[in-house]
């Protein structure tokens, strides 16, 4: 037998390759107070390698997120903190994307500011850390429909009076 079972072990460092990940935010420029706004954020992994354990982290200010969306393997999107939100892509190959859709509404006028930038936890080298993140802003304005106000007043009571006497109207 072994008189020394514990030197059986070989010990390896995994040693991953370079990856460029990039970060994409596309939405509208303009909504109206109240309107839903649809946010696509995009991971490309740019290679040369593939890239293990990526995500996609949103970063929202000036609106109330409604929902998230993502096509990453994972498929999930939570909620990291206030207003930021971790979607998971799982492992990317070269040259491949994945997407996150986040739907906000903004109820009063405004600014709408939404950052995408990527996240990478296996440890590859980044290439190019210039295209990790990107920003896009969308101006809230007020919805015309929405506030448009019709008010009415109607008083009653006499319609002459003499000095000194009491009149009682209703309004």
């Amino acid at each position: 037998g072994d008189v020394n079972e514990y030197n059986n072990y070989d010990f390896f460092k995994t040693v991953f390759g370079p990856v460029d990940l990039a970060a994409t935010i596309e939405g509208p420029d303009q909504a109206l107070t109240g309107e839903t706004v649809t946010y696509e954020a995009t991971l490309t992994n740019h290679g040369p390698d593939r890239a293990g354990n990526t995500a996609l982290r949103l970063l929202v200010t000036g609106a109330d997120v409604l929902s998230t969306t993502s096509t990453g393997s994972t498929g999930t999107c939570s909620e990291s903190g206030l207003g930021r939100w971790t979607c998971s892509m799982g492992a990317l190959e070269a040259e491949a994307s994945e997407t996150a859709t986040i739907e906000v509404v903004r109820g009063t006028a405004g600014t709408i500011k939404v950052e995408a930038s990527t996240s990478l936890g296996s440890g590859e080298p980044e290439l190019d850390p210039d295209n990790n993140s990107q920003t896009t802003y969308t101006s809230v304005t007020l919805d015309p429909e929405a506030s448009t106000v019709d008010l009415g007043v109607e008083v009653t009571g006499p319609t002459t009076a003499k000095a000194g006497q009491d009149g009682v109207f209703e309004v």
